[in-house]
């Protein structure tokens, strides 16, 4: 069920952000456990004029915010938010400290899907 909602800086190139789609979708099924078919991985890519950061930020700062029935422990959500840091490290070379991943706890009646 986790529906992922991932927020980048661009414009960016399709294998940019097909890179970014996959890691973080790698990292919600592989530490969450979810069923892959049950993962909704959303991208919005916003001008640079539209966000206003830290100055310690690059144009490469990703949030990525994951709504998930409530249930999972600190460690496996640590667990998630670390692979999808270095999923993206890898490919498509955002540096760990520019990705910021939340977790929202959700109780079922509060989703209707």
């Amino acid at each position: 069920m986790p529906i992922v909602r991932v927020d980048i800086t661009g414009p960016r190139t399709a294998e940019y952000r097909s890179a970014v789609l996959r890691g973080v979708r790698v990292g919600v099924v592989n530490e969450l456990g979810a069923p892959d078919e049950r993962v909704t991985v959303r991208l919005t890519e916003g001008l640079a004029e539209c966000m206003d950061a830290p100055s310690c930020r690059t144009d490469r700062f990703t949030v990525v915010d994951i709504m998930l029935y409530a249930g999972r422990t600190p460690e496996t959500k640590a667990a998630c938010a670390a692979a999808i840091r270095g999923n993206l490290e890898v490919d498509p070379q955002i540096p760990s400290s520019e990705v910021v991943v939340a977790f929202h706890d959700m109780d079922p009646i509060d989703l209707d899907v």
